[in-house]
């Protein structure tokens, strides 16, 4: 059918889509954000409000042209300033996990919403903003100053994602957080690529393919949020050196959850498992045999941690504390591999958030140890 209604309607449906699940995901987000030890459920919520309130716009200008094809501007500045603002909703979802700091102080928060911002207000700035809507007429203007920050959007916003995706990733703190970190990412980098494509070429199928993406791009980390994600949350030195043990009238269901955690720990402990890298959640479920959800609340009731990497950190710190007493001539970097950390800003990040000191002062205030000068640091248990 050859109407002028069709694209219309193409556009309607695509856009209702998305609306209907950006805002699914955008409430039940939204009403299960409390009770979390960090923001990333509200960080994820704002995100998909975003494309909500884009859905809306969408459904405003049809009715007001309902005549008229949706896009036909070539390089629209309202598109570009709302690219811009939807990366940053999109990217504060890992800040929060990763860096959750830079959202509670203002310092922080400038240092990660100044470039995207510079970039927002950047185009009032100019004189005259021009309108193209071919392909011919952006290469008649592209000397002119505003085509030209249109054309440069894209390769600063994609360096930003880039350091952005660096940073947070050598802030995680194990093999599978890091993993999905550097997913998410990817999948930001790549709507955004579409999207770009999109207002470069003005071929409406790419519109309506960057609209279902972002519907499944937020349906699938919904899921992940509420059903797969272990939280990370800074992690604090106990003074006791074995976790509390609940009271002895337990129900049998709690102390079968006890037992079960006991024989987890222990095999953690025998097996070094703490000290792998690479190590994930699904192979540590393995070990308890249990599934998910009940691993991560075993893991939250029985140890005394919030979270998995909490536990983990725990023991990888007193590790450590034991090897700097027991063998003081191995260097920070040995202690560091042997405890299974990869990257030495996370190690002395975490050391510090125990101890309160980095790791190379904390040994400068141990006792002096008689040791061997042909020691040698030792081998991580297969």
């Amino acid at each position: 059918m050859h109407t002028p209604l069709t694209p219309t309607l193409v556009t309607l449906i695509v856009a209702t889509v998305e609306l209907v699940v950006c805002l699914f995901c955008a409430v039940v987000l939204w009403r299960q954000r409390r009770g979390m030890p960090d923001h990333s459920r509200l960080m994820l919520a704002l995100g998909a409000a975003h494309c909500v309130v884009t859905s809306v716009c969408k459904y405003c200008s049809i009715l007001t042209l309902p005549t008229a094809h949706f896009y036909y501007e070539v390089l629209s500045m309202s598109h570009t300033r709302w690219g811009m603002l939807s990366v940053l909703l999109m990217l504060a979802y890992p800040v929060s996990v990763a860096r959750p700091e830079w959202l509670r102080s203002w310092r922080g928060g400038l240092l990660y919403l100044l470039p995207g911002l510079l970039l927002f207000v950047a185009p009032d700035f100019f004189p005259e903003v021009h309108r193209l809507y071919s392909l011919d007429e952006l290469l008649a203007n592209i000397g002119e100053p505003d085509i030209v920050f249109r054309l440069a959007v894209l390769p600063l916003i994609l360096l930003y994602c880039s350091l952005m995706m660096g940073r947070v990733v050598n802030l995680s703190e194990t093999g599978g957080e890091s993993l999905w970190l550097r997913r998410y990412i990817a999948g930001v980098m790549g709507l955004l690529l579409l999207v770009s494509t999109f207002t470069h070429t003005h071929i409406a199928v790419l519109h309506y393919l960057h609209q279902l993406c972002v519907a499944a791009f937020y349906g699938y980390w919904t899921y992940y949020e509420l059903m797969e994600r272990v939280y990370t949350a800074p992690a604090k030195v106990l003074n006791d050196a074995t976790p509390d043990i609940p009271d002895a009238s337990l129900p049998p269901s709690a102390d079968e959850e006890l037992q079960r955690f006991r024989h987890f720990d222990e095999q953690v402990e025998r097996r070094l498992l703490y000290v792998q890298p690479g190590i994930s959640r699904d192979e540590l479920c393995r070990v308890m045999s249990t599934d998910r959800t009940t691993f991560s609340r075993i893991i939250t009731e029985q140890s005394g941690q919030p979270n998995l990497s909490a536990y983990l950190n725990q023991k990888r710190m007193r590790r450590a504390d034991l090897l700097m007493r027991e063998h003081p001539n191995y260097s920070i970097e040995a202690i560091m591999q042997d405890c299974g950390y990869q990257s030495k800003t996370t190690f002395n990040r975490i050391f510090k958030d125990f101890y309160g000191t980095t790791p190379s002062e904390y040994r400068r205030t141990l006792p002096p140890t008689v040791y061997s000068d042909t020691d040698q640091p030792p081998k991580t248990q297969e």
